[in-house]
């Protein structure tokens, strides 16, 4: 079996092509001989003996999905005042609309059975009252990088994942990618401190692919394959931990040279985990991919245990106009003062940003955050206190681009960033 790949344009590989005449005209890769085996070409150096990281990390879990956008937004006012909304309307097809009922999934006459996470009540969508208990509010890990808040009910949500509700903890750290699928080019693995979507990791294709630090609530049972730390803590001649391998792996995961060194091999493998037998290397990359989780989880993981750890930067952005959200002056332009540093959305401003030209591949305070659009909820001060905008050169908002591993986000293109920096 030999296997042979074109790259390029649809017309570039169709003229490439027509020169073929002969066997020899094509350079080919030969697969393996194997029954059982992919039948694509073996991957070159070591990487096929390196353990996966699924096989290193055994439970894997798929997000939450919650079927519909309205459970989700940047504030719990928002949050709570769409809920209002919904039990305040009469009962029947407007509540259904409202809702947002489907032919699959959740409707809003369902009646939830599950515990995990409980309904605030029994009663269907449907049989809502106003005086019905509201329910919870939390944070959600809604894409890479990417806090929202979420309205914790069964009810509204199609698919909760309760085993991963029964595990969460302010201990807890999620890692996404795309383990039923191919990765791209970018971080192989991001973060989440908390419960992420189905499709956290690119917006879209999402699966079975999450992996917890621990398979319990009291951080007591890591999700590491029995063995592994007792042959690394041998190898190192010290303690390993399950943070400790966590963190090394996602030194190595999160950096988009794994993912560039080993393109070829990633098309047809899930990611795997290379193990040094050093344990100096060990050490340094377990303290760059803590110190990457402390970023990527905003500070709420991964604390400042090592010394001169850096923790992110607590803003001091604050709205000065709260933006309108009536229809009639909803905002439709924007501007950057640069004297007074201030960015005006309609009728609204922010004030105490700072702005920064730079490339959102190129390290920095802004570590790659998606950006708020000008449609953003923020009315306070705290709203504000982390929140990063991207701008393209024009002053037109920015959308990062779809592709595979978030790659809008690390495109060559110039942009300008505003950033609650500290004074």
């Amino acid at each position: 079996m030999h296997y042979a790949r074109l790259t390029g344009t649809r017309a570039g590989k169709l003229d490439r092509l027509a020169t073929v005449e002969r066997f020899e005209d094509i350079e080919w890769a030969r697969c393996s001989d194997e029954w059982t085996d992919s039948l694509l070409p073996s991957s070159r150096g070591e990487f096929l003996k390196w353990p996966l990281a699924t096989d290193m990390f055994p439970w894997q879990y798929p997000g939450l999905m919650s079927g519909r956008t309205w459970p989700v937004a940047t504030s719990r006012t928002t949050l709570l005042s769409r809920w209002r909304r919904l039990v305040a309307t009469p009962a029947g097809t407007l509540r259904s609309a409202i809702f947002a009922d489907k032919k699959h999934g959740k409707t809003s006459a369902t009646r939830v059975v599950t515990t995990s996470p409980a309904p605030a009540s029994s009663e269907t969508v449907q049989e809502l009252q106003p005086s019905s208990p509201e329910p919870p509010t939390v944070r959600f890990g809604y894409r890479s990088f990417d806090r929202q808040w979420l309205i914790l009910n069964p009810r509204v949500i199609d698919l909760p994942r309760p085993a991963f509700w029964a595990i969460h903890s302010d201990r807890q750290v999620y890692l996404g990618s795309l383990l039923t699928g191919t990765v791209g080019l970018g971080p192989t693995f991001t973060a989440s401190a908390y419960v992420p979507d189905k499709h956290f990791f690119r917006g879209s294709y999402g699966g079975k692919d999450f992996i917890p630090l621990w398979r319990d609530a009291s951080a007591k049972e890591p999700n590491v394959t029995k063995g592994v730390l007792t042959v690394l803590a041998h190898e190192y001649r010290r303690a390993v931990s399950p943070e400790d391998l966590f963190a090394y792996a996602y030194g190595i995961f999160a950096n988009e040279s794994y993912s560039l060194r080993f393109a070829q091999e990633l098309g047809s493998s899930s990611p795997r985990l290379p193990l040094t037998r050093d344990p100096k290397l060990f050490e340094r990359v377990r303290s760059l991919g803590r110190r990457l989780l402390v970023l990527h989880t905003f500070g709420e993981r991964f604390g400042p245990a090592d010394s001169g750890m850096m923790t992110p930067a607590q803003g001091v952005a604050m709205a000065g106009q709260s933006i309108p959200t009536s229809a009639s002056d909803y905002p439709e332009t924007f501007r950057w003062d640069d004297t007074t540093e201030t960015l005006h959305v309609g009728k609204g401003t922010l004030r105490r940003l700072v702005v920064r030209s730079g490339n959102t591949k190129s390290p920095g305070f802004a570590f790659y955050i998606r950006g708020w659009a000008i449609g953003c909820e923020c009315r306070q001060a705290s709203d504000l206190a982390t929140s990063t905008a991207l701008f393209q050169n024009d002053g037109q908002p920015n959308s990062p681009r779809s592709s595979s591993n978030f790659s809008g986000l690390w495109s060559k293109r110039r942009f300008y960033v505003l950033t609650s920096m500290p004074r």
